[in-house]
């Protein structure tokens, strides 16, 4: 960070007449220092915070977590409601500005607009590469007869098609469309997909297919007919599961098991000690640069003053599994007292102490059989603790239940609905394989399944 001492005054003096101004963020440094304004960048090496007296540039590495106040994507719904339906410049501001954020898929919106507007644009076929990560990329495959009789064959490259309706403008995705029929002054176009039929007036002027010729631009005065090709349910599958590990891979994924350590949970401990490698080997098949890290929690000593020797145990992450696999191979049940444990106590060092990387898909899975305590609002700070977490960075909280009988506690559905994922019952036998979803995606179960019951037995 530049000059950190007179930032620190800075930030000081400004404090006050910036608290009476519109909402801001706040960046706070592992010192422990805040620093309230509006973060205009954030990259994996620096952070540009915007403050009344002027920009701070901090190192990324100073850096221990940014809390947005107004989140990136509602302040590009607010600049994109404010666009004309035509607008190029700003669009193309508005893309830049949503890289400099990390929202690649509303960059890829906004290229996508000014490409429909004017194919041709120099900007935006340079924008275009910088876009890591561009979501879901199904192809859709067209044939295109010309008036004059010749074929072009490729990819069509228009995202969505409009069509002004009786009932208002309809925009279909690409991908969705089984067929296009263009009309004439007599007859209106029409679109089919899987789901409906629609007639109307198709709002593009231009088709742009991706050929063995390079990319064309079709006008629609010049063609006779097209016709689409849809990739079938299983390549569908097949390009939304690589494209879901693509994305893992290049924003880094970083798990940290938050385990209960306390007596009840010595099944389920010797189960994780035995299948911990095999869950991780099987995660690093599908994201080979992914993390990990482990909380073991147990009690206060308020509450277990007999068995009392630990709260909380941390191994941050790392790029090696070596150290959490480790400190599973020790980790051993003991005490816990009355019921509730030190739940919220784990969650707040997962968040606050794991050594997350700056971008990453963050997913904590908390195993454990016992609520948060009710003491001092301790479910209502854990829910909230939960909720912050996942409005701020965007990560998942999710948990596996073994209390056992297939019952879910009621605290557990809460508190993994406040962290954005899902609680699940799991006993000690299918553990290990309900683990494995809850980071990869539920939607992808049989894939990586198959993968971890080919490492091993799988029971």
């Amino acid at each position: 960070m530049r000059n950190p001492c007179a930032a620190f005054l800075l930030a000081a003096a400004c404090a006050i007449a910036w608290a009476g101004a519109a909402a801001a963020d706040d960046v706070i440094l592992k010192d422990g220092r805040k620093f309230t304004g509006e973060v205009l960048k954030e990259t994996d090496e620096t952070v540009l915070l915007k403050t009344p007296g002027g920009s701070l540039d901090f190192r990324r590495a100073d850096v221990l977590q940014i809390v947005w106040k107004t989140p990136p994507r509602k302040v590009y719904k607010q600049k994109n409601d404010a666009l004309l339906a035509k607008e190029v410049t700003q669009r193309l501001e508005l893309a830049r500005w949503c890289l400099a954020q990390g929202l690649d898929a509303e960059a890829r919106r906004e290229v996508d607009a000014v490409l429909q507007l004017d194919p041709q644009n120099r900007d935006a076929q340079e924008i275009l590469p910088k876009i890591k990560s561009v979501g879901l990329d199904i192809p859709v495959t067209v044939e295109v007869t010309l008036t004059d009789g010749s074929q072009v064959k490729g990819r069509l490259m228009n995202p969505v098609f409009s069509l002004e309706t009786p009932y208002g403008v309809l925009r279909i995705p690409t991908r969705t469309v089984a067929a296009v029929t263009l009309g004439d002054e007599k007859n209106p176009d029409q679109i089919e997909t899987e789901s409906f039929r629609a007639k109307g007036q198709l709002g593009e002027e231009l088709f742009v297919v991706e050929s063995k010729l390079g990319r064309l631009t079709i006008a629609r005065k010049d063609v006779r007919s097209m016709a689409l090709t849809l990739p079938s349910p299983a390549q569908v599958a097949d390009i939304e599961f690589n494209d879901t590990m693509r994305q893992l891979n290049f924003a880094g994924l970083d798990v940290v098991f938050v385990v209960d350590s306390t007596d009840t949970m010595a099944a389920s401990l010797t189960r994780l000690r035995t299948d911990a490698k095999r869950v991780v080997d099987t995660v690093r098949r599908f994201v080979p640069n992914a993390q990990f890290g482990l909380v073991a929690f147990r009690d206060h000593k308020v509450f277990d003053p007999a068995e009392f020797t630990w709260v909380t145990q941390v191994t941050p992450l790392g790029e090696k599994p070596d150290d959490v696999l480790g400190a599973l191979s020790v980790l051993r049940a003991k005490g816990g007292g009355d019921i509730p444990n030190a739940v919220f106590d784990g969650l707040s060092d997962a968040m606050t102490k794991a050594g997350w990387r700056a971008k990453s898909v963050r997913v904590i899975l908390l195993i454990g059989d016992s609520p948060p305590h009710l003491e001092n609002d301790g479910l209502k700070k854990t829910l909230a603790l939960a909720g912050e977490w996942h409005r701020n960075v965007q990560g998942t909280v999710n948990i596996l239940d073994t209390t056992g009988f297939g019952r879910l506690l009621d605290e557990y559905k809460a508190i993994a609905e406040a962290g954005g994922g899902k609680a699940v019952a799991a006993d000690d036998k299918n553990l290990s394989r309900e683990m494995l979803p809850m980071i990869l995606g539920a939607a992808y179960r049989d894939r990586i399944l198959k993968v971890f019951d080919e490492s091993g037995d799988g029971k």
